[in-house]
């Protein structure tokens, strides 16, 4: 008889990605499953990779760098006045705890004071109310850690003419851009009341 190939990781012999995804994460990830990043789908996929390196520990941060030998200094390069780990980075620099604030203020549902990223990446968990709701909740945090991130990496190659002033209105219009790009359904977000009270108007789209 012709030979006939099956996939192992389905009970079906079905290639599927998610089964590819889940066999990844079971190999690299922590066992606990509470450790383990669910793919936002509202936010392209970089910021996903990046929230799951976040929660893994493996960002090139001064102070990783520094561990191995790659760098003769650990201090932040946003703030230059602590050694830089991923919690200092997205939790404890002035940079961030501003940007964070500024955001909190916004976005009203934001915890004012992360303790650790472990909090800040699970902070969908802690939320109650419309499952929907939640999914923006957590792109928000993503939109975030990117944009961070970014101002971080200009300043630790001397692109000094960057401002942090900006950092939150950038989240506010990237996560705008990405969440009406990527809404499979129902109308687009409006920017006036996306700046007003995002909430209300996430809700009045879900």
């Amino acid at each position: 008889g012709s030979l006939k190939w099956t996939w192992s990781l389905e009970s079906y012999g079905v290639y599927s990605v998610s089964s590819l995804r889940v066999h990844f994460d079971n190999l690299v990830l922590p066992l606990k499953s509470d450790d383990s990043w669910v793919w936002n789908p509202l936010v392209p996929g970089k910021l996903n990779v990046l929230a799951w390196r976040v929660g893994l520990g493996k960002l090139p941060c001064m102070e990783n760098l520094y561990r191995i030998g790659v760098s003769s200094s650990n201090l932040c390069r946003m703030c230059n006045e602590a050694p830089e780990s991923e919690d200092h980075i997205f939790v404890g620099c002035p940079v961030s705890r501003e940007v964070w604030l500024q955001l909190s203020n916004w976005w009203r549902l934001l915890d004012h004071s992360p303790n650790s990223c472990r909090e800040l990446v699970n902070c969908k968990n802690r939320l109650g109310g419309h499952k929907s709701l939640k999914v923006f909740h957590e792109a928000i945090m993503l939109c975030f850690l990117w944009v961070i991130w970014r101002f971080r990496n200009r300043k630790a190659h001397a692109d000094f003419s960057r401002s942090k002033s900006g950092l939150s209105s950038e989240v506010q219009v990237l996560s705008h851009l990405w969440l009406n790009a990527r809404k499979r359904s129902g109308q687009n977000l409006r920017w006036t009341n996306w700046c007003s009270d995002p909430i209300l108007e996430c809700y009045s789209r879900l």
